[in-house]
């Protein structure tokens, strides 16, 4: 079943939804970063996309501010890094895309994302989806399809929450049906840091891990024993295939992210463990694209704004500076 199908949308709408050229090339001087130079769509490999999706959010609210956040927190990140001994970006270029209006339906957002991360990566670009609420991924990885066929390509999965859910109060595409949503386009799932499930997933996690397309590693299991040999393990499940990357900030522990995300967990996971699943990952692993969701972004708490466009420089500098 298509994307199309399983949001229920007509011809029309997935017409009306359509990326418009002057969209995917609109960028401006003040994107990610800030840069003075190395932005221009044509000659960077990274492409940023403000998509402050929010349709389904049911306890913190504000997801719909969290790229515009990242992206001016991200103008006080300092461009030289103590790793590599030098500015990074400058290997590989980041372009960001200007805010563009996000249409109304639910269905047809998602629809313009599966569009917007196929044209994308048909060009060779490695597309850096800045979200918004956690219900994209339905849009992202229906245009990851699109491009590597389904099941031809892998999910790693950072969340405090499985997000399996069929639906959340009736609706199909919440943000705790986000990775239900991929169910159909994914060939196996990795998730990292989680530490809250629901009664009705137990089943499709169950099939899925059966199946062998899903591993969780929890929070507990990485924490409490001090852990990082699950890393082998979860990198070794997923090399098989391009991967794309789906980051919910609410990974990380309230002590780092505080209210600045919709559903906090105690119990997560810390910057340097993080880190070093990054750092792992883009070693093993061919990932093609990613998206980083769930920032609610609160006036007068710069630090996790800060945090998660730091992450992102980090997470891009060890794709393509290593």
């Amino acid at each position: 079943m298509s994307i199309r199908q399983r949001l229920g949308m007509t011809l029309s709408e997935v017409e009306g939804s359509k990326v418009k050229r002057s969209i995917l090339h609109d960028t401006g001087s003040r994107g990610f970063l800030n840069l003075p130079n190395h932005r221009d769509f044509k000659r960077s490999k990274v492409v940023v996309v403000p998509f402050g999706l929010e349709k389904s959010v049911t306890f913190g609210h504000g997801t719909s501010k969290g790229p515009a956040a990242i992206i001016a927190a991200s103008h006080e990140v300092e461009l030289y890094d103590e790793q590599f001994k030098n500015e990074p970006y400058k290997r590989y270029g980041i372009a960001t895309l200007k805010p563009f209006p996000i249409p109304h339906s639910h269905r047809r957002a998602l629809e313009l994302l599966t569009d917007l991360t196929a044209r994308l990566l048909r060009r060779k670009k490695f597309p850096i989806i800045l979200g918004g609420e956690h219900s994209l991924t339905g849009g992202s990885v229906a245009g990851m399809a699109k491009v590597f066929g389904r099941r031809g390509f892998n999910i790693l999965h950072f969340d405090a929450h499985t997000d399996l859910r069929p639906s959340f109060q009736g609706n199909k595409l919440s943000h705790a049906s986000a990775l239900h949503l991929a169910i159909p386009y994914f060939h196996r799932l990795v998730q990292i840091g989680i530490r809250n499930t629901s009664t009705e997933e137990q089943p499709i996690i169950r099939r899925l891990t059966k199946a062998r397309r899903l591993q969780i590693f929890t929070a507990e299991d990485i924490l409490r024993a001090n852990n990082t040999a699950y890393l082998t393990k979860a990198m070794d499940f997923l090399r098989d295939r391009p991967v794309w990357l789906t980051f919910d900030v609410d990974v990380f522990d309230p002590a780092i992210i505080g209210s600045s995300t919709g559903t906090p967990e105690p119990g997560g996971l810390w910057w340097y463990g993080v880190l070093d699943a990054l750092q792992a990952a883009t070693k093993q692993l061919d990932i093609i694209g990613a998206e980083f969701v769930e920032l609610l972004p609160k006036p007068g708490q710069q630090a996790p704004d800060f945090i998660v466009a730091k992450l992102i420089y980090q997470f891009l500098n060890f794709r393509f500076a290593a």
